[in-house]
């Protein structure tokens, strides 16, 4: 799917939308992931540092840091990394209504963006992920917020 990023901005700032999690992961060299599925809310992924092949769907994309790649609820995931390095990324798992289907299908696909690689974004992301571990109303609300800064680095 091509996404224009515009408009991906403009639905992010009329949809409502709720941040569910932020996790970090490292995965060892030659790890093979096959036959699973994404959880039952979207993601956007954040290559950190080293390489895989994910496949959505059996659509093939190749993560690595400068590329910021989305992934639909309950999308068929198959994965490996590739290379003699560690694969390290984060995710941000988010949640739209399903109403929303219609005017923000977006949030629903598979793609890629490329972001270039930006010490800024990997900075509000780890930000994002601490703020995440905190209970409350106010650490909703920053969730959001540096949800929409890292948003706005694209």
């Amino acid at each position: 799917m091509q996404v224009d990023i515009h408009q991906l901005a403009g639905n992010f700032s009329r949809i409502k939308f709720q941040i569910i999690d932020v996790i970090r992961a490292v995965v060892p060299p030659g790890k093979k992931s096959f036959g699973v599925f994404a959880p039952p809310v979207s993601g956007l992924i954040f290559p950190i540092k080293g390489r895989a092949r994910m496949f959505f769907d059996g659509v093939p994309y190749e993560m690595e840091p400068g590329k910021i790649f989305h992934c639909g609820p309950n999308t068929a995931l198959d994965k490996e990394v590739v290379g003699r390095t560690e694969w390290n990324y984060m995710v941000i798992h988010y949640q739209v209504d399903d109403s929303a289907k219609s005017e923000f299908p977006q949030a629903f696909s598979h793609y890629q963006i490329e972001s270039g690689c930006s010490t800024r974004i990997n900075d509000l992301l780890q930000r994002l992920y601490n703020v995440c571990t905190m209970p409350g109303n106010l650490s909703a609300l920053r969730s959001q917020s540096l949800f929409l800064s890292i948003m706005d680095e694209f």
